[in-house]
């Protein structure tokens, strides 16, 4: 799922979006953010996957999202993407996680992470 956010990930492109933000704005995205992300859930299947992702490199917005998710959601656990793209392993996390940023190189911001239902 391609979940709404600040956009703050595209400020190489968008300089202005830095600007159009506020704290206020980015703590209500996470909160939209997690409540789709919980209800798409429900929707997955036992051994099915979810990706969650946004365009933004925000903390709140990114993988306290996802923390949070699994912290209330036991039958998900996080599934690490970096197998199945090897050639892309300095833009993962240590949990498999992939992180963008802007200008680097030539990149927006992004995040994704995939989440395996397990039971």
């Amino acid at each position: 799922m391609d979940a709404p956010c600040s956009g703050l990930g595209v400020v190489r492109r968008n300089p202005e979006t830095r600007w159009r933000r506020t704290e206020e704005d980015i703590r209500r995205l996470a909160e939209l953010q997690s409540r789709i992300l919980a209800n798409a859930a429900t929707l997955v299947r036992p051994g099915g996957r979810l990706v969650y992702s946004v365009c933004t490199t925000t903390e709140e917005e990114t993988r306290r999202v996802v923390e949070t998710f699994l912290a209330t959601h036991p039958d998900f656990s996080l599934d690490d993407l970096r197998p199945h793209f090897p050639a892309w392993e300095p833009l993962f996390d240590t949990a498999g996680r992939l992180a963008t940023w802007p200008g680097h190189p030539e990149l927006d911001g992004f995040f994704a992470a995939r989440l395996l239902r397990t039971a």
